[in-house]
């Protein structure tokens, strides 16, 4: 029993993405200032033509392509693993998702906020990889040496 308390005693450490807002939990509506893309996941197949009479029909159908979930969509937290980093979500189409790393700059409260923030990168699309979760790419290394070379040209 005194163990029970001091777990609840002390804070939670915080979950990465979470900022000023606190840490994320379960049932929290978020928004995501990237597009997210499966090739994994489905979306279903999209019929092109049909035909039918009674007692038979025929249908064409196709793949629809990749599964995604637009930039600034709302997204519901399903659970938070801090210790591994990872946050599970939920679309609208009821579709799971893992977010693995630090998106502390691509989680937003609101879809106002999420749209100022997506109009700087409009093109970026996150894609699913081979563990089945979305992982951020590293931020690119500061090219300091390349201004100095370009600076001291004529």
């Amino acid at each position: 029993m005194l163990l029970a308390f001091v777990l609840l005693d002390s804070p939670p450490p915080p979950v990465s993405g979470a900022g000023e807002r606190g840490p994320l939990a379960a049932g929290q509506v978020i928004y995501l200032s990237t597009r997210l893309e499966s090739d994994t996941k489905s979306a279903g197949r999209k019929v092109i033509a049909g035909w039918s009479r009674p007692g038979a029909g025929i249908q064409a159908t196709e793949e629809s392509g990749p599964y995604a979930v637009e930039a600034c969509a709302p997204l519901t937290v399903r659970k938070v693993v801090p210790d591994r980093s990872l946050v599970t979500i939920k679309d609208r189409g009821g579709m799971k998702h893992t977010l693995a790393g630090d998106w502390t700059g691509r989680i937003h409260a609101s879809e106002t906020e999420c749209r100022e923030r997506f109009a700087s990168r409009p093109d970026e699309t996150i894609r699913e990889n081979r563990k089945l979760q979305y992982e951020l790419p590293p931020l690119p290394e500061s090219h300091g040496s390349d201004a100095a070379e370009q600076s001291s040209r004529p």
